[in-house]
């Protein structure tokens, strides 16, 4: 069974890209693939940590409105996102802070998350800031995952430099897309931006777990 969401019952959790070598076909049966946020973000922590030690963390996405939300304001129990999705910029939670223990163990407690709603219909933007151990350039941080996208995560992780904005990611198939044009970094505070189709990536990364578990 693939559960396409965070789960809390499943026999393991699996990021393609990050943690694949941890699913084994014969002992996990009950298999979570997180969710599209949570298959953009771990593959940034992935990269950097493995090159630059990640001491502390935050994650924030900015993400397309999704069908739990509604047209019009509603009362509801959640004040928030009983407002109109097409007309606010919402703060909202993500289930993705709690999967780091699961997915990269020497990251637990060191990660916060959060997430806000925009009217946009498809198509999110991760920020990850992160304080690590030694100062690193913004050229040394975007050869990094420039060099991880052309090689252990290529067909998930791309790097761009081109000035993009959302529409041009419709249907991208990555997990997540570096924008090496926003990749910020001051004393020991590195920030990365990775564009994701919330849709479409995710899809293939569910398509793609499908036939390789065949």
């Amino acid at each position: 069974m693939l559960i396409s969401a965070p789960a809390t019952d499943e026999d393991v959790a699996i990021i393609p890209g990050v943690n694949d070598e941890m699913y084994n076909p014969k002992k996990h049966l009950i298999v979570s693939l997180g969710s599209c946020t949570t298959n953009a973000v771990f593959p940034l922590l992935k990269v950097l940590h493995e090159s630059c030690s990640i001491q502390t963390a935050t994650m924030l996405t900015t993400h397309a409105y999704t069908n739990s939300q509604v047209l019009l304001d509603i009362e509801a129990k959640d004040a928030r996102l009983s407002r109109a999705a097409a007309l606010n910029i919402i703060p909202t939670s993500t289930g993705a802070s709690k999967m780091v223990p699961k997915i990269i163990p020497a990251l637990a407690g060191k990660v916060e998350m959060s997430s806000v709603r925009v009217p946009v219909g498809k198509v999110s933007l991760v920020e990850l800031t992160a304080q690590v151990k030694k100062p690193f350039s913004i050229e040394v941080v975007n050869k990094k995952f420039e060099q991880a996208a052309r090689g252990k995560l290529k067909n998930i992780v791309q790097f761009t430099t081109e000035p993009l904005v959302s529409s041009d990611f419709n249907n991208n198939p990555h997990s997540v897309i570096i924008d090496g044009l926003l990749t910020k970094s001051i004393g020991n505070l590195v920030s990365v931006f990775g564009w994701y189709d919330n849709e479409w990536g995710y899809s293939e990364r569910l398509k793609d777990f499908l036939l390789s578990a065949r």
